[in-house]
């Protein structure tokens, strides 16, 4: 085996985070912090309230960040994980070219999300079209020595619950159906998300180039709300809408600036039972999580760990 080929069966051992805040970035760091494979860097902007966790530098830098700045950081790295939002094309652009000059061998994108290769999403949700200009950006530099790997992952599944944006709203007891309810829907753990980050540092080889597909649970929210009814002892009241119409309308909204219509443009095009969104996407499971999409009887811890606050 060449030299080249050995070296790229090992993980990606140095690792850069840039960007600390949000719902995801902090579990990515924990969840790569805990493992002694990893040296980690977290890079955060002058300002951040960000703190440095266990086994883990942190530095900090004025934005908008400089090359210079940039690759003494750079420097060393094997992966960079870039939490900045996908919007800021401009800020990735440097952070890409940077790495490419200091050798870094493989970058993550903020994509965590639907597929942003599918013209279906994209002409759906004007956040993909961004998200997959930044994968093309990377497509394109590939000649130049640097690797990527976009996460797949359907929706937040801990979040969506906590927060309602799966239309089921907990303290107000209702429940926003789209198209019954019935669709069933790729949907993610943060934790499963990270843990899917580290998989991808750990396998390098078959992770290059190229997005990886994984879920917890392939369910519909009619199912999430039968759990939920049950372990509150409560009904919800429930609004019905049909999912393509809401779509349409809460991507309008969103382009006029009302993100309030994001709920209705995700979940009506996530439940609107397309054959471009029925995908299953947890074929990658095996490789990165050590084990398939869990069933539906796994809801009842999730949803139990969601209302008590409790990690998962």
């Amino acid at each position: 085996m060449a030299l080249n080929e050995a070296t790229s069966l090992q993980p990606l051992r140095n690792v850069l985070v840039v960007g600390a805040s949000g719902n995801l970035a902090p579990i990515i760091i924990k969840t790569i912090s805990n493992d002694p494979t990893f040296n980690l860097t977290v890079l955060s902007r002058d300002g951040s309230s960000s703190l440095a966790s266990a086994n883990t530098k942190l530095i900090r830098l004025p934005t908008p960040y400089q090359a210079d700045a940039l690759y003494s950081v750079l420097k060393g790295q094997d992966a960079i994980i870039n939490m900045i939002p996908p919007f800021d094309l401009d800020a990735h652009k440097t952070v890409i070219d940077v790495a490419i000059k200091a050798g870094v061998k493989r970058y993550i994108p903020p994509e965590f999300s639907s597929r942003d290769d599918n013209p279906y999403v994209t002409t759906r949700v004007p956040f993909a079209a961004v998200k997959g200009n930044l994968v093309d950006l990377l497509v394109s530099k590939e000649q130049e020595g640097l690797s990527w790997t976009g996460v797949v992952c359907g929706g937040f599944l801990d979040w969506g619950i906590k927060v309602g944006f799966l239309g089921l709203e907990i303290a107000n007891r209702k429940a926003v159906l789209y198209n019954n309810g019935t669709q069933r829907l790729d949907l993610t753990l943060l934790s499963d998300i990270a843990r899917a980050v580290v998989g991808i540092l750990k396998h390098p080889l078959e992770t290059k180039n190229r997005r990886v597909n994984i879920n917890t649970l392939f369910t519909s929210p009619s199912v999430i709300l039968s759990v939920l009814e049950k372990q509150i002892g409560q009904t919800f009241d429930r609004q019905l809408k049909d999912a393509d119409s809401a779509n349409k309308e809460g991507r309008e909204a969103v382009e006029r600036g009302d993100m309030s219509g994001a709920r209705d443009m995700m979940m009506g095009l996530m439940s609107g039972g397309a054959e471009e969104m029925v995908n299953g996407y947890g074929k990658d499971n095996d490789l990165l999580l050590g084990h398939g999409t869990r069933s539906d009887e796994y809801l009842e811890e999730i949803v139990r760990a969601v209302l008590q606050g409790a990690d998962l």
